[in-house]
């Protein structure tokens, strides 16, 4: 008796989904590139489910939530007077968190920002700068990266600088990682970001989506290390992310500006557990069959 009960259910709740999915009126041609089975909204919430994802856009928001991370895409998501739905081309990159793809990396550049005669930014209180922070978790990150089987190159593995054009596209690699530091003028602000390209250009999407992939991988694993949800996967116009010739991410570990945040970031002891959870992501990201 108990079993069939949770049958009928199982079937009201089937019928329940099947009713709000047809209700639903989304601009098709952005959702076609994504591979869902099942679309269903719900107090100015699209859900979409896929095989193995999910993921929760919001109205009138660049907000979507997926896997425990937050993405920011560039354009909002809007939802007319008339109930329908329209995504932002953009959103088309979401299609990597149902079916992400076998990357093929072998060799990664890691980037510490800054260098030499750009120190960054200083922390508040301890005037740790940026560009020995960058460098010491660029270091830790491609040694956990090297166990793992990955070719490590450097665009710099010293205090040296190293001009801004000269970082994104100075070697052949299968991924380029730009590690950094935040700072901002608001005190409170804090967490961890990853950045991944934002071009115009068509001929860039291929290595944005890729970007992507390894960016939530990335923010997933720093926020399940360290326990601070962070600020999400964005997209921006940085040089370093454009010039790089592969699927590129610029990383900010959290702010120094912040008392509390620049405690971590100044402690050697969080910088490896920051470097192991990047390299987890990491390997996760570009292998995904092998999970």
């Amino acid at each position: 008796m108990i079993f069939r009960s949770l049958s009928i259910a199982a079937v009201i709740m089937l019928m329940l989904i099947a009713v709000s999915c047809k209700k639903v009126k989304i601009n098709h041609d952005v959702l076609e590139k994504i591979p869902v089975t099942e679309v269903s909204e719900k107090d100015g919430q699209l859900f979409l489910h896929g095989k193995t994802a999910s993921a929760i856009l919001f109205q009138n928001s660049s907000r979507v939530e997926s896997g425990g991370i937050q993405i920011i895409l560039p354009e909002e998501i809007l939802r007319s007077n008339e109930g329908v739905w329209h995504l932002p081309r953009r959103a088309g990159y979401l299609n990597v968190l149902f079916e992400p793809h076998d990357l093929g990396v072998k060799t990664i550049v890691i980037d510490p920002g800054h260098g030499g005669k750009d120190p960054g930014a200083v922390s508040v209180t301890q005037k740790a700068r940026e560009k020995d922070l960058n460098l010491d978790l660029a270091l830790k990150l491609g040694t956990e990266l090297q166990k793992r089987g990955f070719n490590i190159l450097y665009t710099r593995d010293d205090d040296s600088t190293v001009a801004l054009g000269s970082r994104g596209g100075k070697f052949e690699a299968d991924l380029f990682i730009s590690i950094h530091h935040n700072a901002s003028k608001n005190v409170s602000a804090s967490g961890a970001e990853t950045y991944c390209l934002l071009s115009d250009d068509a001929a860039d999407n291929r290595k944005i989506t890729a970007s992507l992939q390894v960016a939530c991988e990335v923010q997933k694993a720093q926020s399940q290390a360290t326990g601070n949800y962070g600020r999400g996967v964005k997209f921006a116009s940085f040089r370093v992310l454009k010039d790089a010739k592969c699927p590129a991410i610029l990383f900010e570990t959290g702010f120094v500006t912040n008392p509390d945040e620049e405690k971590r970031c100044v402690s050697n002891t969080f910088r490896q557990i920051m470097a192991e959870s990047l390299a987890q992501g990491i390997a996760r990201a570009v292998s995904p069959s092998a999970r």
